[in-house]
C-alpha cells in the first residue's frame, strides 16, 4: 500500500462492510418492502452499493415496465435484461423490436436450418446488438421497444435480407455473411446498424475482413459502445486500408488519417500500449506519422489526449507513457474528441485529468497526477465525492480542494447531493474539512436544505452529524 495513502475515516455505512452475499439478501428485502424505484435510488449512495443493486435486479424473473422513471435501466445491463423479459410469453409480438429480433433469428435460422440450438444465443445477441452499435442512450427504453422508424417499412423483403446481413455480421455466422454478400445485399444501414459496425461489435475477425474486402463502410456515429479487452485485434485491421497511397481523401474513406487517430484512442481507452504502438509505428513506416500528429493538434495534442483518455479508464501505464512525453496534466480534452462512441462520454464534460480520474475512482492516478504538479480542485473533489469514492475524496481534501463552494456537475452544491445519496462518510468528510465553519448565509441556506433533506428521508444520523458540527434546526 502506498504510504501516502490517506487512512480511511470510520465506517458508519456498516451494510458496505457486510459480505456480498448477506448484502444482497437485505437489498433483496429492503426491494421486496419498498419497491422498485426506492431500490435503484440506492444506486446512487456510491458505487459498491450500484454494483450490488445491478446484481440483484438482473437476478429478477420480470423486470417492471420502466415508465415513468426511465432512469431505472440506464445501466446497459439492467436495459439488456429488460429487454429479454419482454421475450417472454405473449409479450413478444406486443413491440415492434421484439418482433423484429425475432423475424430475424427465424430468417436466420430458415437459411441455415443447422443453427436451431443457438436459436436463445442468438436472441440475446441481438439485443445486446441494439445497445452496443445501434443506439446511442438507453435511458428511453420504451422508445427503443416501440421504435418503427421507415428503415424496415420500405421494402419487407429487401429490408429482411439486409437485416439479417447485419445480425450474421454481429453474430460471427461468416458462411451466412458470405452468402448474402454474394447475393448482392447492400451496404445500407439497419435495425441493427450498419452490416461493418455490427461486425465490429460482435469482434468476429473473418467477417471484418470480408465486409472490409467488399468495400463496407465504418460508420464512427455507430461505433460499438463498449469495447472488450481484446478489441485492439479488430482496430488493426479498421487501418489495414489506411497505410496504402497516401494523398487527399475524404473523412468517411478507410484510409483517411482520422480512422487511425480514432482507432489509437480506442486503443488508448483499452489499455492496450502494444496497438498503440503498433499503429504509431506503422504510421511512421508509411510516411503518415506527420499527417497523423498534425490531426491530432486540432484536439489537443496526441499525448495529452492519451493522458485524459488514459486517466478516465484507469490505465496506469499510458498515464506514465503520455507525461514522459510531456503531457499536461492541466489540459482539457479537445471538444472534437467528445462524443467518440467507446473512448469517452457522449456528451461533453470538461475537466482535467484529474478530474476525470477522480470521477472515475482511480486513486492511483489521482496520486500521480498530483504528484506531477495536477492542483487538487473542488471540481475533481465534487465528482469523486457525488460517486462515493472516499479514499479519492479524502486525498483531495487533504491536498487542498475546497469543500465550499464545491459544485457539482448538476448544478448544486455537492454537499447537497451528497446528503440526497446518504453517504454519512463523505458528509463527515465534507463537515471536518469546514463546509459549516464560516456560517455564510449562503452556506447556511445549503446546509438548512440538505438537513430537512435527511429529515425527509428519515436519514437521522445525517441529520445528527450536521447538528453536531453547529447546524440548529428551526
Amino acid at each position: 500500500m502506498d504510504e501516502r495513502m490517506p487512512s480511511v475515516i470510520s465506517n458508519e455505512s456498516r451494510l458496505l462492510s457486510l459480505p456480498p452475499e448477506i448484502f444482497g439478501k437485505i437489498f433483496e428485502r429492503f426491494m421486496v418492502d419498498h419497491g422498485l424505484d426506492p431500490a435503484m435510488q440506492l444506486r446512487f449512495v456510491c458505487r459498491t452499493f450500484s454494483n450490488e443493486v445491478l446484481r440483484t435486479v438482473c437476478r429478477l424473473e420480470y423486470l417492471e415496465d420502466p415508465w415513468p422513471a426511465n432512469y431505472r435501466y440506464q445501466h446497459p445491463n439492467l436495459a439488456l435484461e429488460y429487454l429479454l423479459s419482454k421475450f417472454k410469453g405473449e409479450r413478444a409480438i406486443k413491440y415492434h423490436i421484439t418482433r423484429l429480433i425475432d423475424v430475424t433469428v427465424n430468417s436466420i435460422i430458415e437459411e441455415m436450418p443447422d443453427l436451431q440450438p443457438r436459436r436463445e444465443e442468438f436472441m440475446r445477441g441481438l439485443c445486446w446488438c441494439l445497445f452496443d452499435a445501434r443506439y446511442k442512450y438507453m435511458n428511453k427504453i420504451d422508445d427503443v421497444l416501440n421504435d418503427d422508424d421507415e428503415l424496415t417499412r420500405v421494402n419487407e423483403y429487401v429490408d429482411r435480407r439486409r437485416n439479417m446481413l447485419a445480425a450474421a455480421a454481429y453474430l460471427g455466422i461468416t458462411a451466412l455473411v458470405q452468402r448474402l454478400v454474394d447475393r448482392g445485399v447492400e451496404d445500407k444501414g439497419t435495425r441493427f446498424g450498419y452490416p461493418l459496425n455490427c461486425a465490429v461489435a460482435g469482434g468476429n475477425l473473418d467477417v471484418i475482413r470480408l465486409l472490409r474486402d467488399r468495400k463496407f463502410v465504418l460508420s464512427h456515429a455507430h461505433y460499438p459502445n463498449f469495447l472488450p479487452s481484446n478489441h485492439g485485434l479488430v482496430l488493426r485491421i479498421l487501418c489495414e486500408p489506411a497505410w496504402g497511397r497516401s494523398g487527399p481523401r475524404s473523412p468517411e474513406s478507410p484510409g483517411h488519417i482520422s480512422n487511425v487517430a480514432y482507432a489509437i484512442m480506442r486503443a488508448v481507452a483499452i489499455g492496450d500500449s502494444e496497438t498503440v504502438t503498433y499503429l504509431l509505428g506503422r504510421a511512421e513506416t508509411y510516411g503518415r506519422k506527420y499527417e497523423l500528429l498534425e490531426w491530432f493538434k486540432s484536439v489537443g495534442g496526441l499525448y495529452d489526449s492519451m493522458l485524459w483518455i488514459a486517466a478516465h479508464h484507469g490505465h496506469m501505464g499510458l498515464v506514465q507513457h503520455a507525461l514522459q512525453n510531456d503531457a499536461s496534466v492541466d489540459r482539457m480534452l479537445g471538444w472534437s474528441i467528445w462524443g467518440i462512441r467507446g473512448v469517452v462520454p457522449g456528451r461533453r464534460i470538461t475537466g482535467s485529468p484529474l478530474d476525470a480520474a477522480a470521477k472515475s475512482g482511480h486513486w492511483e492516478i489521482v496520486r500521480l497526477l498530483l504528484d506531477t504538479g495536477a492542483k487538487a480542485t473542488s471540481k475533481a473533489l465534487a465528482g469523486a465525492a457525488k460517486a462515493g469514492w472516499l479514499l479519492i475524496a479524502q486525498t483531495l481534501a487533504d491536498e487542498g480542494a475546497s469543500v465550499w463552494p464545491c459544485w457539482s456537475g448538476s448544478g448544486q452544491m455537492a454537499f447537497v447531493e451528497i446528503v440526497e445519496r446518504g453517504n454519512l462518510d463523505m458528509v463527515r468528510l465534507f463537515l471536518e474539512h469546514g463546509f459549516a465553519k464560516e456560517r455564510t448565509e449562503q452556506q447556511q441556506y445549503i446546509t438548512a436544505y440538505a438537513y430537512n433533506f435527511a429529515r425527509k428521508k428519515g436519514m437521522h444520523s445525517i441529520m445528527k452529524l450536521i447538528e453536531a458540527y453547529g447546524f440548529q434546526p428551526k
